[in-house]
């Protein structure tokens, strides 16, 4: 028999899969709520066959009962891959593996359901607790979702635009490179060397690399490419001289530490940045969002006075205090046995060389004398 392989990827999906559909609480359409006090499995089964005028190809059953028809299991994958783009990705790529594994996560999901059942585990506090706990966060998400309806906003063009230049070079994805000034350079140990040099490449920019190969200088030559302040590796003098430069090619010397350098300021890149118009979709929900974000907190605000909502914040000021005055006792005894530790160890030193001392007379002529 050929064992199955599958790839990471497969994998992966099947996994995704799995742990969407194998949440606690979850229905999907054709199926009924099920009575925690059935009497019996097939009771349940029953409460969640189809339809009877689905008509569409049974794809699941358990015990002979049809619980995923093609109709339902093609409606369940059309809302799964409208909200997950992941998902859509998937299966354009491999449309029967995605259709396969969800179907087996979905019958998992109906398995699970019924041994949760049958052995009293929904009944149980520990279970009543989990899906409370989620259904309060389901509730709360969806009551954002409809309360930030409430409050619709439009961005226009010239403010996306606007967030873009303000914002092109912060956000990920948009600089494409930090631009600088490309920059070769020669070092040199004195100054009288780099001061020769100089000299003769002074105002002949365009034979710098052929001065260079002339004076046999190839091997303290450097390249520093492109150079901007925050590139690395580079003295901060020389980026600083950079910076003031305005025309190009330009030559300069530049003393860094212990070192002499005479560079070639061939040509200045600008920064380069993805085109608007190919980032701008992407960039209007940014600003859509941050746009809704205000309109909502100015309606929260609002809404407190209207509903009358008063916040202690006195209580967090008094936990902070509270956590302060912890720190503080405990800096206070660390520094307390720190410095118990020391006078123990001053103590004991004391006592060795005390000791010490009167050994070193014990041993002497005289004291021995004394003794006799």
């Amino acid at each position: 028999m050929k064992r199955k392989i599958f790839t990471q990827q497969q994998l992966s999906l099947a996994c995704l899969l799995s742990i969407i559909v194998l949440l606690p609480g979850c229905e999907w359409p054709g199926s009924k709520k099920v009575d925690a006090s059935a009497p019996s499995s097939n009771d349940a089964v029953a409460a969640r066959r189809p339809a009877a005028d689905d008509g569409s190809e049974v794809l699941v059953s358990m015990e002979g009962t049809p619980l995923i028809t093609k109709k339902m299991f093609d409606e369940e994958l059309q809302v799964l891959l409208e909200k997950d783009p992941r998902m859509q990705m998937a299966h354009m790529m491999r449309p029967e593996f995605v259709e396969q594994q969800y179907l087996n996560a979905l019958s998992a999901n109906y398995i699970a359901e019924r041994y949760v059942k049958e052995k009293g585990i929904d009944q149980t506090p520990d279970y009543k607790k989990a899906l409370e706990d989620i259904l309060k966060m389901g509730r709360q998400v969806v009551d954002g979702q409809y309360f930030r309806k409430e409050f619709p906003v439009e961005v226009t063009t010239s403010e996306v635009k606007e967030f873009y230049e303000e914002n092109k070079d912060g956000i990920s994805g948009i600089l494409l490179s930090q631009g600088g000034i490309n920059t070769v350079g020669v070092e040199f140990g004195s100054q009288d060397e780099a001061t020769a040099f100089f000299d003769k490449v002074k105002g002949n920019a365009t034979k710098f690399d052929s001065l260079v190969k002339e004076g046999d200088l190839d091997e303290k030559r450097r390249d520093f490419r492109l150079v901007n302040n925050i590139s690395v590796g580079v003295d901060k003098e020389i980026r600083d001289a950079l910076e003031k430069m305005t025309t190009f090619p330009s030559i300069e010397m530049v003393q860094a530490d212990d070192s002499y350098w005479v560079i070639n300021a061939i040509e200045k890149e600008d920064k380069k940045y993805r085109p608007f118009a190919e980032i701008k979709d992407e960039l209007e929900q940014s600003v859509k969002q941050r746009k809704q974000a205000e309109v909502i907190k100015d309606a929260v605000e609002g809404l407190k006075e209207e509903y009358n909502v008063a916040i202690n914040t006195d209580y967090f000021a008094q936990k902070q205090e509270e956590r302060a005055e912890i720190m503080r006792k405990a800096i206070e005894e660390h520094q307390a046995a720190l410095q118990a530790q020391q006078e123990a160890e001053q103590s004991e030193q004391i006592q060795a060389d005390a000791c010490d001392v009167i050994d070193t007379q014990d041993e002497s002529p005289m004291g021995m004398t004394h003794a006799a």
